[in-house]
């Protein structure tokens, strides 16, 4: 059987969905795309005030430790979820790259609490299989459920019903 080519249109699409061309990143707003940066330059004078009212904005974490309330969840360390935030169409958005796949949760904020919205919450549609996809699926659950914080200059530690997990800024 002979092989033909992809259309370009369905290329384009599944590398839109997966994230893996930017086009969706520069799509959601103004300003230089990277890897390990959301999708606006945090340094703009437009972001600023809403930074200063904000404490997740801009900024970037990665896991370090935690439990899930019967033992402690080494792989955290050993490979660590990576957590940032940007504004999204005005919504404050948690981005979580995990060993297999990456989360958009948009999220609301209050003094204590970080509220995800699990019906928004978007993922990669990578297949996992083995310890990734239970890693996957216990960050989905974890981060479905209302989460308490702990924010200081260089760390952050969220926790719920379901267990806790250690961040630190880099």
């Amino acid at each position: 059987m002979k092989r033909r080519p992809l259309p370009s249109f369905v290329l384009i699409g599944v590398l839109a969905l997966t994230g893996c061309s930017g086009l969706a990143a520069r799509q959601a707003g103004p300003g230089p795309v990277t890897s390990t940066a959301s999708p606006f330059d945090c340094s703009e004078a437009k972001y600023r005030e809403s930074v200063n009212r904000d404490p997740f904005e801009c900024k970037n974490f990665t896991s370090t430790a935690g439990t899930d309330y019967r033992h402690n969840l080494t792989w955290l360390a050993t490979n660590p979820l990576r957590m940032s935030f940007s504004r999204v169409n005005g919504t404050l958005t948690m981005t979580v790259r995990m060993p297999c796949g990456t989360l958009n949760v948009p999220s609301a904020v209050t003094a204590r609490t970080l509220t995800t919205d699990p019906e928004r919450l978007a993922e990669t549609a990578n297949g996992c299989s083995g310890t990734t996809g239970d890693i996957r699926r216990w960050t989905v659950s974890f981060l479905k459920s209302p989460l308490t914080y702990s924010l200081t200059e260089r760390a952050l530690v969220l926790t719920n019903d379901l267990g806790q997990i250690e961040f630190k800024q880099p």
